[in-house]
């Protein structure tokens, strides 16, 4: 890799990315306590309180018992081209049993297009988030606990050079913000109560760039994926046009090639099981009618 040029420029910090699952895996009212904003982190046996019990190829399970009861267990590995790959989710709502929701989680591509139409990177096949791209955590990276697993030390491995054990999985649980709120207007007191989530995040350098992938796995059944960009700026990708890029020099100066990041997740469903998932869809059909204030409409 290049050393870095004059114009090195530093990224913003950690700018979150895209995508929101947001699926909610059971319609039980969930009830939660408020806790503080950064609770410490609570590890359970995957075996206990009627957690799903899961057997992993790689590494032990992630097993996490969140504020109001509810418990997420699954499987994990690193990946070469993916990076962190989830396996085997289970989400067990407080009281009762495990409910499987995904067969596997992971990051499928992640596309960098310029603006100058000279450059279009594919990160995730041609790179890769996992091997030596994965990067070991540090205490100020992860306030949670950091996991531990086999991380080669040139490329994917396959070359040869060995490899180690290092420590690349954070496992962390948030705060989720707001679980419920009701206020009846009464005067009496207002019912609120905040939530808590499961975030397990890895951090890969590709390039000038470094990656965090992020999934949170909230008390109330709900899955989001997040990916933010940190690192350098490209000392060789300069447009030195302000039609195609943005001055980051002294004055008008040294424009750096706009460019975006593009991700797509890849999610293997498993609702109830292998062959077992069911979907519905609601859908409101027009009557022709018209209301005093809006158009009705009746269940299709």
């Amino acid at each position: 890799m290049p050393e870095l040029s004059p114009r090195r420029r530093m990224l913003p910090t950690v700018v979150a990315a895209a995508a929101i699952l947001a699926l909610v895996v059971t319609a039980v009212l969930i009830v939660e306590r408020a806790i503080p904003a950064a609770p410490a982190p609570r590890v359970q046996d995957p075996a206990a309180s009627g957690a799903a019990d899961v057997d992993c190829a790689e590494n032990d399970p992630v097993a996490q018992e969140l504020g109001n009861g509810a418990t997420w267990t699954m499987c994990w590995r690193v990946d070469a081209a993916r990076g962190l790959v989830l396996e085997d989710v289970h989400f067990t709502p407080p009281g009762a049993r495990p409910v499987q929701v995904l067969a596997e989680l992971s990051i499928g591509q992640l596309e960098v297009p310029y603006d100058t139409g000279l450059r279009n990177t594919e990160d995730i096949t041609t790179q890769g988030f996992g091997g030596s791209h994965m990067m070991s955590l540090s205490e100020t990276e992860c306030l949670g606990d950091r996991l531990e697993t086999y991380v080669p030390k040139i490329g994917d491995g396959s070359v040869g050079g060995g490899g180690e054990r290092r420590p690349v999985l954070c496992q962390e649980e948030v705060d989720g913000g707001i679980a419920y709120r009701s206020d009846d207007g009464t005067g009496a007191a207002t019912e609120v109560a905040r939530r808590t989530e499961l975030r397990l995040a890895t951090v890969s350098k590709v390039g000038w760039y470094e990656y965090v992938s992020q999934y949170s796995f909230g008390s109330d059944g709900t899955v989001r994926s997040d990916l933010g960009a940190t690192g350098d700026l490209s000392p060789e990708d300069y447009a030195d046009d302000p039609a195609h890029g943005w001055p980051v020099g002294p004055g008008e100066s040294d424009y750096a090639t706009s460019h975006s990041h593009n991700a797509v997740w890849r999610v293997h469903w498993a609702l109830g099981g292998p062959g077992g998932q069911v979907v519905e869809q609601y859908d409101a059909a027009p009557t022709g009618e018209q209301g005093p204030r809006a158009p009705s409409s009746r269940a299709a």
